[in-house]
């Protein structure tokens, strides 16, 4: 699993995990120490990007 973080401006911490198969991104999982209401986004976010290419353009497109 490919793994990253980022420590933003205010001090929180955000960890993606990345399960990438065919240059696609076949599971993803956020963490750290954030908070977005309701809780369930991160849930539909992780969902959202499942399936999409290694494109960020693809990416942020399913986000929207």
């Amino acid at each position: 699993m490919n793994k990253a973080q980022l420590k933003v401006e205010g001090g929180k911490l955000i960890k993606v995990q990345l399960e990438i198969e065919d240059k696609k991104i076949k599971k993803v999982k956020i963490t750290g120490d954030f908070f977005l209401h309701p809780e369930e986004l991160i849930d539909d976010m992780e969902k959202a990007v499942a399936g999409a290419s290694l494109d960020e353009k693809v990416i942020a497109d399913r986000m929207i």
